[in-house]
């Protein structure tokens, strides 16, 4: 009996069929890579519209809140009245501010740990009391001196359980009493007044600036006339937490610069 053997070779078409299946699982995964990116970019930039837009609607709310916290502050601040001057033995209340005016009392500061000792027109009152606090109590010239909006001013200079007696005998040997009073910093003035006070009503007092126009009421006179000169805001509302203005020229390709005021807080 005969018995034939088929021979089996690797032939040049099988090669060429495991070569296409290569190639196409390469152009299958491309593709797939290709769609996976193009969903991840499109995901990132949804996610950065959503962010923008709940920053955008936040940021009015925020400032809502805290120009509404801020006057509700006021409503419970206090300030250190001075009293008992008449019995000889003088004594600091906190008493409730009962008025709103706007005022900022020029003793507050934006740096109340900068020494105004040797400053050129110091506030003397402030520099004395600088110097009576011992120097490694920065958080009793902080809580003591610094602004507040809302114009609280919640600490007694003889508050012993709070400043310890050691400060309270410093500052009572370096000052007389206390000057702080009340004030309404965030609250802007109602009516413009004219802050140059050489500024003449009419021009027979400098040839150079003319009359004013005439009242709208047909009167005229240097009594009338002080309306048409009445042009600066005497104050203007100070939110900031520290008084600082918003310094725009730092903020100039900035605008992530951290606040100088950190988590300064208005207790």
């Amino acid at each position: 009996m005969l018995y034939f053997q088929r021979e089996t070779r690797n032939t040049p078409g099988a090669r060429g069929s495991v070569l296409v299946l290569v190639l196409g699982t390469l152009a299958l995964m491309t593709v797939l890579a290709v769609v996976y990116i193009g969903i991840g970019k499109g995901d990132r930039q949804t996610a950065s519209a959503v962010e923008r837009q709940k920053i955008n609607q936040d940021v009015p709310r925020q400032i809502r809140d805290y120009v509404s916290d801020v006057i509700a502050r006021d409503a419970l601040a206090v300030f250190p009245s001075y009293e008992g001057v008449q019995t000889g033995t003088p004594t600091t209340a906190l008493r409730r501010e009962a008025w709103d005016s706007p005022t900022i009392y020029p003793a507050y500061r934006s740096s109340p740990l900068i020494d105004e000792s040797g400053s050129q027109n110091p506030l003397q009152w402030v520099a004395d009391l600088q110097s009576a606090i011992p120097g490694n109590r920065d958080d009793v010239r902080i809580d003591l001196l610094r602004f507040r909006p809302s114009g609280n001013h919640p600490t007694r200079l003889d508050d012993a359980a709070l400043l310890g007696q050691n400060v309270v005998n410093a500052i009572r040997g370096g000052i007389d009493f206390d000057r702080r009073i009340g004030s309404d910093p965030w609250l802007a003035s109602s009516e413009a007044v004219n802050l140059d006070l050489h500024l003449p009503f009419n021009n027979s007092d400098d040839a150079n600036l003319p009359d004013a126009p005439m009242h709208p009421s047909g009167q005229g006179g240097p009594a009338q006339e002080a309306w048409y000169y009445n042009r600066d805001i005497l104050q203007m509302s100070d939110f900031a937490p520290d008084g600082r203005a918003v310094n725009l020229f730092n903020l100039r390709n900035n605008f992530d610069v951290p606040s100088a005021t950190g988590d300064l807080e208005d207790p």
